[in-house]
């Protein structure tokens, strides 16, 4: 299960050459948990991750989506990416195959909306409270009780990325750190951003309007795809009784045939 067995082909730095392998590695080691922690950080994993059983050649992909107070800060506003600008990050670089998806977020909508559109990935997280848009308010990190247990779940997510070798996510500190945590592994790590495109302004004004835009998308998916149950309904209602009448005449042909 992933998060109780050590990552895969894990080096702890000893065999990496690379110089910046070789500092992420003295970073992890001078700042490695005590026994304690790294006790409780296994249990947090054990109680509160879903069900993360991968096949053994199976690769997986971490994507964090950030959101919550994003929207809050004015002009140096992030905006509000679908679910769906993350995968397809997958896809334009040939990772098609992959299913297993470690998601990390902030927002409790965006494991919804994972489930709801995204059904043949294997979504894996943990289970926690968070936040629903941006209902915290501003620097509003902690929406559980207790500031510890947020802190242990934050040091699990570390544990679990360093079992994946893609990382897709958008401009956040935690996530240099979730990178950080994978690249200790000694392994190359590909990172992807979906706000890195031409067309996109990282931090800008009009990203504040973007979790209202996100809404009515999803909106409009959801009323597609509402509509299109409701046309193949009447169609097979139409198919049910073209059938039936079909089924009479033959009935009828029987009952004059006998008579």
């Amino acid at each position: 299960p992933i998060g109780v067995c050590a990552p895969r082909n894990y080096t702890n730095g000893f065999i990496a050459d690379d110089h910046s392998l070789h500092d992420n590695w003295l970073t992890e080691y001078a700042t490695r948990p005590q026994q304690w922690l790294r006790h409780r950080i296994f249990n947090y994993i054990a109680k509160n991750a879903t069900h993360m059983l991968m096949e053994k050649d199976e690769d997986c992909a971490v994507v964090h989506i950030r959101r919550t107070d994003v929207v809050l800060h004015g002009a140096a506003s992030r905006k509000y990416f679908a679910v769906e600008d993350y995968l397809k990050e997958l896809k334009e670089n040939n990772f098609t195959h992959i299913k297993n998806i470690l998601l990390f977020t902030d927002d409790a909508t965006a494991i919804d909306e994972a489930h709801e559109f995204h059904p043949e990935y294997n979504w894996m997280y943990l289970k926690k409270k968070r936040h629903r848009g941006s209902e915290g308010g501003w620097e509003n990190q902690i929406p559980g009780d207790s500031p510890a247990d947020e802190m242990v779940a934050m040091l699990s997510e570390f544990r679990l990325a360093q079992q994946c070798d893609i990382f897709v996510h958008t401009s956040s500190t935690f996530s240099n750190s979730i990178y950080r945590s994978m690249v200790a592994t000694g392994r190359s790590i590909l990172r992807l951003r979906p706000d890195e495109k031409k067309d996109i302004h990282i931090f800008h004004q009009n990203n504040t309007e973007s979790a209202e835009e996100l809404q009515k998308k999803l909106d409009l998916k959801r009323r597609n795809v509402s509509e299109g149950l409701h046309i193949m309904h009447q169609n097979n209602t139409v198919s049910e009784e073209q059938l039936q009448k079909k089924l009479d005449i033959e009935q009828h042909n029987v009952s004059v045939g006998t008579e």
